[in-house]
């Protein structure tokens, strides 16, 4: 029987995640009731507020507060359609919520039990009942077609010439790989090996090598440095010869230009090793090789990085501007 009547209330809480799912919001809605009746409503209205606490929790607290005129919301009752994040669950416990009944948990978030334990902590001056599961299916199911929605939106809308972003990442990142990390991974494990097995003795330090180090460190800094701008130019430069190619010239563009920016970073741990070789040790190559590590991170292509390139270029491809016409 209990189970029942907060489903009554929950149907309500869910009418406001209908609500939010209407307005493109991540579909979460909250009522506060008192005496067996609504005195607050809300749903998420992050992104129309531009407020990262426009929770539906807060803006069913808030209007509840107003409606009675007082902050202390005591004897009432907070029903939420997922289970409140820490800021929710605290305000609740601020303003006094006798009970808080939710329905589907949140492991990423969820802080009345998933994973903190806000509503119940012996620490705080006040504690809530906390009730799950209630109508627990429905709320989730409704999250899940939400973000179904927004993906089914993004692949409409990337597939304009039927390009598929993670096909075009996969070749680049297995180069990228080989080149920035496999190889020079190897290259330390050698000079580590030569080092301790005694076949380093021979070499000679010779000249300054503190000047050398430096220079040769400064060098790396602006190599990785005209990398990242070399990645944030080229590839909003024209890679397609014709609209009936869009796919396959965006491949090959992407693969070239990432090939490129591969080099410069991967420049970097050679100029370590030059420096080895030269007389450093074991350590100055380490730096190197880490330094190139970082500049592999920030040159690589990424799948949002690439969605924008996707734009860029169909964008020139409608406006008729092609590879060709840079000739």
């Amino acid at each position: 029987m209990v189970i029942c009547d907060h489903s009554h209330f929950m149907e309500y809480a869910l009418r406001e995640a209908r609500t939010a799912f209407d307005e493109l919001e991540i579909p979460i809605g909250a009522v506060v009731v008192k005496d067996g009746r609504i005195i607050g409503r809300g749903h998420n209205r992050m992104e129309m507020l531009k407020d990262a606490t426009a929770h539906a929790e807060i803006m069913a607290i808030t209007s509840a507060a107003e409606i009675i005129g007082d902050w202390r919301l005591e004897d009432c009752l907070l029903y939420s359609t997922i289970e409140p994040c820490a800021m929710c669950a605290g305000a609740a416990v601020l303003s006094r919520i006798k009970t808080i009944v939710y329905g589907a948990k949140d492991s990423r978030f969820g802080a009345c039990g998933s994973i903190f334990e806000i509503p119940t902590e012996k620490r705080l001056n006040h504690r809530i009942e906390v009730i799950s599961g209630v109508m627990e299916k429905e709320s989730l199911e409704l999250i899940q077609l939400f973000f179904q929605e927004i993906r089914k939106k993004r692949r409409r809308k990337m597939s304009k010439y039927k390009v598929d972003i993670n096909r075009i990442l996969i070749r680049p990142l297995y180069y990228g790989l080989l080149m920035n990390i496999f190889v020079p991974v190897l290259v330390l494990g050698a000079v580590y090996y030569f080092d301790h097995s005694g076949a380093g003795d021979t070499l000679q330090p010779g000249g300054d090598l503190n000047y050398m180090f430096w220079a040769l460190l400064a060098v790396a800094i602006v190599d990785g440095v005209i990398a990242i701008a070399f990645k944030q130019k080229r590839f909003f430069m024209p890679m397609i010869r014709s609209q009936e190619t869009f796919a396959e010239d965006l491949a090959k563009g992407v693969f070239s230009e990432s090939l490129i920016c591969y080099a410069l970073s991967g420049a970097i741990a050679i100029y370590g090793l030059v420096f080895y070789l030269m007389g450093g040790n074991f350590l100055s190559l380490f730096l190197f090789v880490f330094i190139s590590f970082i500049a592999f991170q920030f040159v690589r292509p990424r799948y949002g990085f690439l969605e924008k390139v996707l734009a860029a270029q169909e964008k020139m491809a409608d406006e008729g501007r092609f590879l060709q016409s840079r000739n």
